[in-house]
């Protein structure tokens, strides 16, 4: 299967970088054709090192939900930077 970038999905998970968490990034990291931008307090060094499916890939981001502020802007500038229709879906879990 080639997975161009026009059927990659995009995942913002939240509280990513351990427990069920990371099990979830794990999971969708081994599909093939998911970005997954993980949110959380620190990285995980486990979630990185994950098998990735065909396509996948994964970027984290270490923010404190508490502040919420600074991770949507992060965001905002990310997304900004995205070029239009790259993505076939997007889909947030909010897990912390």
């Amino acid at each position: 299967m080639n997975t161009s970038t026009k059927e990659q999905h995009l995942v913002i998970l939240t509280g990513a970088s351990r427990g069920m968490g990371r099990a979830i990034g794990e999971q969708l990291l081994a599909r093939p054709g998911h970005m997954l931008v993980g949110i959380s307090r620190g990285v995980s060094q486990e979630l990185a090192a994950a098998p990735k499916g065909e396509g996948s890939a994964l970027e984290q981001w270490p923010h404190d939900l508490d502040d919420a502020t600074q991770a949507a802007a992060h965001l905002s500038q990310w997304l900004a930077g995205v070029p239009a229709g790259r993505f076939a879906s997007a889909t947030l879990i909010n897990n912390a």
